[in-house]
């Protein structure tokens, strides 16, 4: 009975491949090579069809070895049955315990004296079919998607090119960093129909893009918004403020700062770090002597609207 049973898992293995296969035509591969790419789509897949989930250990466990020594867990086969089109695990083992004795049944009792003639023609078509397959194999390899990312000022609608860093971003893989051009843009060519992007820019707010790609190739423009708070303690730092400014700047920090924000002091060499509490930060930066002056905001955390995180470098004058 279990030699049957890991049979029949085999066979939903076949199954479970042929159903990625009819959503996603270029996934050619055998189950049993695939990757991460086709791992995704199929835990995207599971969630959709039947809000179910595999994790890449379970499927490097269960389902990528050619054979298997036991069972997976039955909740488990019934969510892969389910997926395949049946009521259940049973259901798909019944189903297919009946095909193949039908199949046996109508096997012909005798064998009749071979043709030589049409064994050459089986063979011919044979040869045929498998030459066809593999022509298929060679061109229908996943396509690229190629998509253009532009990046422009929320407010002024002009392209941000200074101190901006994009990454692409897969699971299981380190951030790629790409290149922006002259233009803002950057062009990302993937076989992945889902893209991710996260984006840096000095004083903008961070910002995580996804993107259903559904064209082989299209542009898309990002508008990134100002970080109002980073861009505003820059200009508090600029000296030459009068007192009247000064104390009307001091309100606005108090207001944007929370209690007990975290503000960091880094060193250019980047080798060194100074603390700072909101009252000695606010003092620094309002008082009529200062040390801090000409800040570049490094990094901004928001929590209700007030900084809770702060790191900065001062320029030299």
């Amino acid at each position: 009975m279990q030699n049957e049973a890991l049979k029949h898992f085999q066979t939903l293995k076949v199954k479970l491949q042929a159903t990625m296969q009819a959503q996603h035509p270029y996934f050619t591969s055998d189950i049993h090579d695939w990757k991460s790419q086709e791992i995704t789509a199929l835990q995207e897949a599971l969630k959709q069809k039947v809000q179910g989930y595999v994790s890449e250990k379970w499927f490097y466990t269960h389902l990528k070895p050619r054979t298997n020594e036991k069972l997976p867990r039955i909740d488990m086969l019934n969510m892969l049955a389910q997926f395949v089109g049946h009521d259940s695990w049973q259901d798909f083992t019944f189903q297919h315990t009946v095909t193949d004795q039908a199949s046996e049944k109508k096997q012909p009792a005798k064998t009749k004296k071979s043709n030589p003639f049409i064994w050459k023609g089986v063979i011919g078509s044979v040869v045929l079919a498998a030459i066809g397959i593999l022509i298929w194999a060679m061109v229908s390899k996943p396509s690229d998607f190629e998509v253009r990312f532009c990046f422009q000022d929320a407010d002024t609608q002009q392209p941000i090119v200074k101190d901006i860093e994009v990454f692409l971003l897969k699971e299981g893989e380190t951030p790629q960093l790409q290149k922006v051009n002259r233009e803002g843009c950057v062009k990302i060519i993937s076989q992945q129909k889902r893209l991710v992007l996260a984006v840096k820019a000095r004083y903008y707010q961070t910002d995580t893009i996804i993107r259903q790609v559904s064209q082989r190739k299209s542009d898309e423009l990002v508008k990134l918004k100002k970080d109002d708070y980073a861009l505003l303690i820059h200009l508090i730092s600029k000296p030459g403020k009068t007192t009247k400014e000064k104390q009307q700047r001091r309100k606005q920090l108090e207001k944007m700062i929370d209690e007990e924000a975290q503000i960091f002091q880094v060193d250019e060499s980047g080798l060194g770090v100074e603390l700072y509490n909101k009252e000695d930060f606010i003092d620094q930066l309002s008082l009529p002597i200062r040390s801090l002056q000409n800040l570049e905001i490094i990094e901004t955390k928001y929590q209700n609207n007030r900084i809770i995180l702060l790191r900065f470098l001062q320029k030299e004058k």
